[in-house]
């Protein structure tokens, strides 16, 4: 049960540090514009790297890093970036977490 716990007290700081919109369910913000099909595609890209380094990781360390490495993704990727700029994104990420690309 020790993890549930450990997993309540981190969804509750998540839920403290996300904007009231967020944490009330409604956004007075216009929903972000979807992607063009290459962003999308760059997205699912970098994601799926991700992903093969994030198999290493606990189940807690994965859900924190996770909504960060989206967060960064959904901002700094543009249609004019290449795969490999967006693999270089991922690993900055897992570096400012002090993860190692294996």
């Amino acid at each position: 049960m020790k993890p549930l716990k450990t997993l309540g007290q981190i969804a509750r700081r998540l839920r403290k540090q996300a904007p009231r919109e967020e944490r009330d369910g409604f956004s007075l913000r216009q929903p972000p514009a979807s992607p063009d099909p290459t962003v999308r595609e760059l997205l699912a890209r970098g994601r799926d790297y991700a992903d093969e380094t994030m198999q290493q990781l606990s189940l807690i360390e994965r859900w924190q890093l996770r909504p960060e490495l989206d967060r960064v993704l959904e901002r700094e990727v543009h249609a004019e970036w290449t795969p490999d700029e967006v693999q270089e994104l991922v690993d900055a990420v897992f570096r400012a977490w002090g993860l190692r690309r294996r």
